[in-house]
């Protein structure tokens, strides 16, 4: 009997760690498709192309605004918002934007909530302003996608734990 109760007990540590790092990888995979969002970002900013690969949402997602109601739009409808988003901040003056924190909520193996910061800067570096956003994703076929998204003031944002790019 005892070493069954041992048997047990060094399972159930195998399959914490398998959790974790479960969970560890889904945390990474989540963190660079922000990064790659950003380098998309900022590669328009600089160049005036939008590149659509590595992709980054699902076929239809939701946008959530305060200006508006909520709307379903198709990829190909996303980015041409976003050229048109990219442009407006380019005539403000915007010539990168980071992120200044990156949240992550696994709510199981497929499903995730994110709340980021970004901070957006002039050619001088100096801080045009910060925005808040928050993002429902999920994971299918290909990866971790954007499955809905809200843009809303800094101060919103969300805070799940303490991973944070730069």
């Amino acid at each position: 009997m005892r070493y069954l109760s041992i048997y047990i007990n060094v399972l159930a540590l195998f399959f914490v760690a398998g959790v974790s790092a479960s969970q560890t990888q889904n945390e990474a995979e989540i963190e660079q498709l922000f990064v790659n969002y950003m380098a998309k970002y900022n590669h328009y900013i600089q160049t005036g192309e939008l590149q659509h690969a590595p992709g980054l949402y699902h076929p239809q997602v939701m946008l959530v605004s305060d200006k508006r109601v909520p709307s379903v739009v198709t990829e190909a409808q996303l980015y041409s918002q976003i050229e048109v988003f990219l442009d407006s901040l380019k005539k403000r003056g915007v010539s990168k934007v980071n992120w200044q924190k990156v949240d992550i909520h696994l709510l199981s193996n497929n499903m995730a909530l994110a709340s980021n910061v970004a901070i957006r800067y002039n050619k001088q570096g100096e801080v045009v302003d910060r925005v808040g956003a928050s993002y429902t994703l999920s994971k299918q076929d290909k990866g971790w996608r954007i499955a809905a998204f809200a843009v809303h003031p800094v101060d919103n944002a969300f805070v799940f734990n303490t991973n944070t790019l730069n």
